[in-house]
């Protein structure tokens, strides 16, 4: 389970950083 647990989470944090990342080139464009 405890594997299982930390899967989830790397690919929850990937997912996180995808969307901010993706968040800060928008912001760029705007500038």
């Amino acid at each position: 389970m405890g594997l299982v647990l930390i899967l989830v989470y790397l690919i929850r944090v990937s997912m996180g950083a995808s969307k901010a990342s993706s968040a800060l080139q928008w912001y760029y464009k705007g500038i």
